[in-house]
């Protein structure tokens, strides 16, 4: 029995590891840190309800780890990485360092950084504090709405209008030069 049992488990370890790459529910490769990152086409025809989805997420109100509402429409005229995760992600934790040295190199280009996470603000302190990091920590709703996250970590760049500019759906590694060039191409 504890033969069979190690054969599943290994099984399911090699199934569930792949060449970087994950797909979506339309079985279409989405972004990881071996591929490059597109901005968003949308057909002229949707533009309506792109800019109803945009006005949208600018009303979401995330909390500060000192319990504070803000929203993505108080940073509007600079551009924002907001980045979904948990502490319990191990991909998520992983690319923080990544995440870390690019807004080192981007927060003098108007760039904020936020990494929500629906967990307890007390569970998101301690690991803020703990990791050091420079970027700001914030808690998301229980559910992300209505950004509809199916997977993390999943990342939403926006502008400099509060218009979102890319969506990326997996780790990365931020600071990568190709990573960087196309992050400071958004206006």
């Amino acid at each position: 029995m504890l033969k069979y049992f190690a054969i599943l488990i290994t099984t399911l370890f090699i199934v569930s590891c792949n060449n970087g790459t994950t797909k979506n529910q339309e079985n279409k490769t989405e972004y990881t840190s071996e591929q490059t990152i597109e901005p968003i086409a949308r057909p002229k025809a949707e533009k309506s309800s792109a800019t109803s989805e945009n006005e949208a997420y600018k009303d979401v109100i995330f909390k500060t780890l000192e319990n504070k509402d803000f929203k993505i429409s108080d940073y509007e005229g600079k551009r924002v990485l907001l980045n979904f995760w948990a502490t319990w992600c191990r991909p998520c934790v992983m690319e923080m360092p990544s995440m870390n040295n690019a807004f080192k190199q981007l927060e003098a280009e108007n760039y904020v950084f936020l990494a929500a996470s629906n967990e307890p603000i007390a569970k998101i302190a301690g690991f803020a504090q703990n990791m050091n990091y420079d970027f700001t920590f914030v808690k998301a709703d229980d559910q992300f709405r209505p950004f509809d996250v199916q997977v993390i970590p999943t990342t939403l760049i926006f502008d400099t209008n509060g218009d979102v500019a890319m969506t990326l759906t997996g780790s990365m590694a931020w600071d990568e030069t190709e990573v960087l060039k196309q992050l400071r191409a958004v206006k």
